[in-house]
């Protein structure tokens, strides 16, 4: 879930456009979220030999791929910052246009090759400058959005509901004297066990459980010293010993049992006590424990990358009239054909068989609540090169992997438009209802295809994001591109969880 400002930013960013046959419309609403981490592109025209960015414009070489239509339309949803969203909506379009197999028409490649292509860009060291300069960007953004108060009106409002100690309130009033970052505590926790403690720059630990024994922190963490970077880096060095003393811990009480004690009294060892099979299932959980330590704290040993931010990306290509849609992970895509809703993508979650597999076959895990290594609860992304350097298997079967899933479908006249979001509208909304409540509007013509998406961010902001398990709390950003105007009656009024529409 993560945490949340003490009420919801929901000024938005909006636009709209015409050409080639087609109209869009898109907005973004940081929302409840304590920073906004999307981006968005969209080019009506693919060959006019300029593309877009958060700076202006830039020239791109012509090329001798040629077609009555070429649009582009991406949503990009962040993670550890919005950098690398931002380095998306710079690079994806020149970089698809430039490229040899998009040339040649081989526009599925094209796609497939730019989503990795997006990754060795963030590898080259030449472009992080550039990445640290968005990152730079975004601290800007962070030090306007949430103040330390509302930090901690954040944390206290999780503290209703079980979600976080009193320990998260002292280290968020510690964060606002030294400049380190909140604590933000698992939702389905109800202490801090599990909880992520952010860096600066947006990076994660994970920790397995709180301490028996309070750790000391430094003095400069806690009284306001200036020099926060030394007291962060010792806090966590502080906490890389903690979870190295919990895996002795478990060695020694594993060191300490006998064969007796797993066996029992009996001559074939199934003559047990109550209170020894009690034993014997509390060693059980300890022995499923010191596994799951094993692990982590393997994990907790994967070489840092300088870039640590990533971001899911759903991109849309129209060639004519044949559509395109490359997705890697959990922002969506769907067509309304006659006010019908047809899926363009599918969420790419770790605990789908097929993620699961190819994530522990690359050397990692999915734990009880679906999250890669204890961290991060989608599957593929572009960024996250902590998690793509095993040497021994190719790009698409890292444990977090930019591969897309692609999906082509030939636009026919019944095909009205197309919607693409980020999660955060898909934790709430159903493709059906997404498309009958775009398409209502669209039939009652008293709306632009920009206000449209804002309405959808009305509909799915949760009053409370505390009593919806977090749905409708999220940063979110919609796209509707219009092919033609909707034909047939008004939908039935569209019903939501949270009963808002």
């Amino acid at each position: 879930m993560g945490a949340f400002l003490s009420r919801p930013v929901t000024e938005k960013s909006s636009e709209e456009a015409s050409g080639s046959g087609l109209q869009y419309g898109a907005s973004s609403m940081q929302g409840w979220r304590l920073h906004m981490e999307d981006a968005h592109i969209a080019h009506l025209n693919l060959q006019q030999g300029r593309t877009n960015d958060d700076k202006g414009t830039a020239a791109v070489s012509e090329g001798s791929m040629k077609a009555n239509r070429a649009a582009l339309f991406g949503v990009f949803d962040g993670h550890g910052g919005r950098e690398i969203a931002l380095f998306c909506k710079r690079h994806f379009a020149r970089e698809l246009r430039s490229s040899a197999a998009f040339q040649s028409g081989d526009f599925e490649q094209a796609l497939r090759d730019v989503f990795h292509r997006m990754d060795e860009m963030i590898r080259d060291e030449q472009n992080h400058p550039e990445i640290r300069s968005l990152m730079n960007d975004v601290n800007e953004i962070r030090q306007v959005a949430p103040r330390p108060s509302e930090k901690r009106a954040a944390i206290e409002n999780r503290a209703d509901t079980g979600g976080a100690e009193s320990a998260d309130l002292d280290r968020v009033d510690a964060a606002a004297d030294s400049g380190a970052a909140a604590v933000s505590a698992d939702p389905r926790s109800s202490s801090l066990e599990g909880a992520m403690v952010e860096r600066e720059a947006g990076d994660v630990i994970y920790l397995p459980a709180p301490p028996q024994e309070p750790l000391q922190m430094p003095d400069a963490a806690t009284q306001g010293d200036s020099g926060s970077q030394e007291s962060l880096q010792h806090a966590l060095d502080l906490l890389q010993q903690y979870v190295e003393r919990q895996g002795m811990d478990h060695e020694q009480a594993v060191s300490k049992r006998g064969p007796e004690q797993v066996l029992g009294d009996g001559p074939d060892g199934c003559s047990r006590s109550a209170e020894q099979d009690q034993q014997l299932t509390h060693e059980s959980d300890e022995a499923r424990a010191q596994a799951e330590s094993d692990r982590l704290n393997h994990i907790c040993r994967l070489q840092e990358y300088p870039i640590i931010a990533g971001s899911t990306s759903v991109v849309a290509l129209l060639i004519d009239n044949s559509l395109y849609v490359a997705n890697a992970g959990d922002s969506k895509a769907v067509l309304s054909r006659g006010g019908c809703a047809v899926p363009l993508s599918f969420e790419h979650k770790p605990g789908l068989p097929e993620e699961t597999a190819r994530i522990e076959k690359a050397g990692g895990f999915v734990n009880h609540v679906g999250r890669v290594n204890n961290n991060l609860n989608l599957s593929r992304a572009i960024g996250d090169l902590k998690y793509k350097q095993n040497k021994n298997v190719p790009r698409e079967a890292q444990m977090i992997t930019a591969e897309p899933d692609i999906m082509r479908v030939e636009l026919g006249d019944t095909d009205e438009f197309m919607v693409m979001g980020c999660d955060g509208i898909w934790d709430v909304l159903t493709e059906q209802q997404a498309v009958d409540f775009v398409r209502a509007r669209v039939l009652s013509g008293s709306r632009t295809l920009s206000q449209i998406c804002e309405d959808i961010f009305d509909a799915c902001i949760a009053d409370d994001p505390r009593r919806t398990s977090g749905l409708g709390g999220d940063n979110m950003t919609a796209i509707i591109v219009q092919f033609k105007p909707a034909a047939g009656g008004s939908p039935p009024p569209l019903q939501t969880a949270s009963s808002k529409i």
